[in-house]
């Protein structure tokens, strides 16, 4: 559990304050209007893209060949890895830590607490589609036990590993980070790197097939999107904003959002 705190702190900083994320202090009116941007029809387009690629990658043999790589190339450090990484996927953990920095520090503007309720809603937005995904296409983990057919290919309602529910919640926390840091190329690219970690860990111990991981990283990042659009203003959107000129006087200015 120190190693799991350590290793979010450390994810979370430091922030550069560039993503804005909407909180009006209410915190059911917030999650209210992410699941009404979550489930618009360019959106659901989007997962349904995803799932169909994932379907395809799934049914054929793709899945296990590439799985047979992972396993090839599995390592005592690769299984150190994974166990060092897995319990950031786990909900019993992620949703107590986010709503625990988000509810307990002083509300901010891109910072750490901004992290933790972006990080939380996009765990609560994305739940939903995830759990549906992962019954409706009912496949199983590779080697399953207690399956008839241990494999990759969508059985609807037969079982429920089709989407990774670690690979969403693990993606989520570094996701967040890397688009909070947005205004430096390179902390936001870690950011995303870091966000295949958990997914990683997955496939390589043998829980998930590369299809059931990539789509549970998918849907964090439609969920972490969500969220961060209740904040933004258009491209085009101008406003004008008071600015300190020289000697001590002030000024208005028009700023242009990015």
């Amino acid at each position: 559990m120190k190693k799991l705190l350590s290793t979010l702190l450390l994810s979370a900083l430091p922030f550069t304050g560039w993503a804005q994320v909407e909180q009006s202090g209410d915190w059911f009116d917030d999650m209210a209007k992410d699941a009404d941007r979550y489930y618009t029809r360019d959106r659901l387009m989007r997962l349904g893209v995803a799932m169909g690629v994932g379907a395809v990658v799934a049914n054929t043999n793709a899945d296990q060949s590439i799985q047979n790589s992972i396993q090839g190339g599995r390592t005592s450090g690769t299984d150190s890895f994974s166990t060092s990484v897995k319990q950031i996927g786990e909900w019993k953990y992620m949703l107590p830590i986010s709503w625990g920095i988000s509810a307990l520090l002083p509300k901010d503007d891109g910072g750490l607490q901004t992290w933790g309720n972006l990080s939380l809603r996009a765990i609560v937005v994305g739940t939903p589609s995830t759990l549906i995904g992962q019954r409706v296409a009912g496949a199983s983990r590779p080697n399953e036990e207690g399956v008839a057919v241990p494999d990759s290919k969508w059985r609807p309602f037969q079982d429920d590993n089709s989407v990774s529910g670690h690979s969403f919640v693990g993606a989520i926390p570094f996701l967040a980070m890397a688009e909070l840091n947005s205004a430096s190329i390179g902390l936001k690219a870690l950011g995303y790197a870091a966000s295949f970690a958990v997914p990683f860990s997955r496939m390589n111990d043998n829980d998930h097939y590369p299809s059931q991981a990539a789509l549970g990283w998918f849907m964090a990042y439609e969920s972490v999107q969500t969220v961060l659009e209740g904040g933004r203003r258009k491209e085009t959107d101008l406003r004008f904003v008071p600015i300190k000129m020289s000697q001590g006087q002030l000024g208005l200015g028009l700023q242009k959002s990015w």
